[in-house]
């Protein structure tokens, strides 16, 4: 946050972890949040807002280095980031592995005669099989 702004925000009176900056004519109040400004509200549990707040303030690389691993939110944030970091990985393995593969095999039969349309059909039929391998990945839990 830019000196200036910071020199014009007020902790809010209902929660003290959120800082207020007057945002008039577009909206009444802009809120922030800043790792000093949650440290007052670092108690077990956390709240569900400070919880989110110190996952992405302090971006600590696994749950067992966070010093919250303990608080079901956090618990929460962590199984949620594994389960989307896993599909990010199953849909790049298996899209650029379909898309080698597929490459090989219309290349090989030589289907269109070999120029854009070939490229193009295998390019689809790479997409359409990739997608129906993510659909049974997502079926057995990937």
């Amino acid at each position: 946050m830019k000196y200036e702004v910071s020199k014009r925000t007020v902790q809010n009176k209902k929660h003290p972890f959120l800082l207020q900056y007057s945002c008039h004519p577009w909206t009444q109040m802009c809120y922030f949040v800043s790792g000093s400004s949650i440290q007052s509200s670092l108690t077990l549990p956390l709240s569900p807002f400070v919880a989110l707040s110190t996952f992405c303030i302090s971006q600590h690389p696994s749950l067992l280095v966070n010093p919250f691993h303990n608080d079901s939110t956090i618990q929460l944030l962590y199984s949620i980031a594994t389960r989307v970091f896993q599909e990010q990985i199953m849909r790049h393995h298996f899209g650029k592995h379909l898309n080698d593969r597929t490459e090989k095999i219309f290349s090989s039969v030589n289907i269109g005669g070999g120029g854009r349309e070939s490229d193009s059909v295998a390019g689809t039929f790479g997409k359409e099989l990739g997608r129906g391998m993510e659909d049974g990945a997502e079926k057995i839990g990937f």
